[in-house]
């Protein structure tokens, strides 16, 4: 079988290059070290082209890559344009970690062993020793606090979707082997969407569903929709609370704090573009599995240019037409638990059809409240949640 090359990637072997083009599909295979791992890169959707890892008969195939991008702006410890990175496990996504904002970096280094599970993640170029990504299930890499304070790489990691934001894109990756290179890829073309996977790559690193109408009335023998918030207890070791919704509830408010502290708030303005400040990321899922792209909320602005702001999303849900679970069907932007003046929810981005469920991250210590909301009115008291909370993740 002959495959044509993609002109829009160059790729410049060391060793024997498998492989690849836009519409490459490899043969089914179990990963392990001597099957490669494979990159799709894609701009929002369209141009996708795949390369799998360079394999050599006598010493395996690459066993990490190197993603590339250029320094940007850095701003309290993040890289801007921001960049977020989620860890997938058996293909979903990992439901002990929030999705990863990129510091002050120029890169990251990936590698892996055997079944091609990721082992170690390194920043290049890093600011700030704070957001290096530790390993807390090997021995000896962390205290008991670090997962829940600064993120950190799951067990069993097969899978990583890389999200550029505002127009920024990849700049370059280079396959590794024993520390040196043996292979580099450099799109011709922007991309926005990287998805690196231990195995055969999918048609798409997005979940689908069916488009099925919703009903409001709650069905006897479904659970009904919770929220889990991990954080910190009093000694500083990992804490989760988990929160069932009552009866009367339809949507759940996640609120946050805005920076500066103070009565004068400031969006960030870094790339080109207002970025929410704090950064706010959220992560859409049908069946743990992503169905969009992970975007980082940008301010909006009135019709006459004035900055509006928002500290909080609800989000809002109805049971599914075949009465098994609950989707989200809006998110509206709220201030101090109420819908935000002048911001329509188009303005951040929207649950796609078939949502079961939704991860926020609050990387820089930012989380301050959520509740079950009735048609978007609060309902007291608070939900019961840990001490400095970091992810909220709703499940219908």
């Amino acid at each position: 079988m002959i495959h044509r090359p993609n002109p829009r990637l160059l790729i410049v072997p060391v060793l024997c290059l498998a492989a690849w083009g836009g519409a490459f599909v490899a043969p089914a295979q179990a990963a392990s070290s001597s099957s490669p791992a494979y990159m799709v890169v894609d701009n929002n959707g369209s141009n996708r082209s795949v390369a799998a890892a360079p394999c050599s008969p006598s010493t395996s195939c690459a066993t990490g890559i190197q993603f590339n991008w250029k320094a940007g702006a850095c701003v309290n410890g993040d890289r801007y344009a921001p960049i977020v990175i989620v860890w997938l496990v058996n293909k979903k996504v990992a439901q002990n970690t929030w999705p990863v904002v990129v510091p002050c970096s120029t890169g990251i280094q990936l590698y892996w062993s055997t079944n091609n599970l990721l082992t170690k993640a390194l920043w290049l170029g890093s600011s700030s020793s704070t957001y290096n990504l530790s390993v807390c299930w090997q021995a000896g890499q962390c205290n008991h606090s670090v997962c829940v304070t600064a993120g950190c790489l799951p067990q069993n990691v097969d899978g990583a979707d890389i999200f550029f934001q505002g127009g920024d894109s990849l700049t370059s990756a280079n396959w590794r082997k024993s520390g040196a290179t043996v292979g580099t890829v450099k799109p011709s073309t922007p991309v926005d969407d990287v998805y690196w996977t231990a195995g055969t790559p999918p048609a798409s690193p997005f979940a689908g569903a069916p488009r099925t109408p919703a009903s409001g009335a709650r069905h006897s023998t479904v659970a009904a929709p919770k929220v889990v918030l991990l954080g910190r207890d009093s000694t500083n070791g990992p804490e989760t609370t988990t929160n069932s919704a009552p009866a009367a509830a339809n949507d759940v408010n996640f609120q946050w704090s805005l920076a500066p502290s103070g009565s004068v708030k400031q969006c960030t303005n870094a790339a080109g573009y207002n970025w929410t400040n704090p950064l706010v990321t959220y992560a859409y899922m049908t069946r743990q599995a992503l169905n969009a792209r992970v975007s980082a909320l940008t301010c909006p602005k009135s019709a006459g240019g004035t900055t509006l702001f928002f500290n909080g999303i609800d989000y809002r849900w109805q049971l599914a037409a075949n009465g098994t679970t609950y989707l989200l069907w809006a998110a509206v932007p709220t201030f101090n638990g109420s819908p935000a003046s002048g911001i329509a929810p188009s303005a951040i981005p929207q649950p796609p059809t078939g949502t079961d469920e939704v991860i926020l991250g609050f990387h820089h210590d930012d989380f301050s409240n959520a509740w079950w909301t009735q048609n978007q009115t609060v309902l007291n008291p608070a939900l019961t949640k840990p001490g400095h909370s970091r992810m909220g993740t709703w499940t219908g």
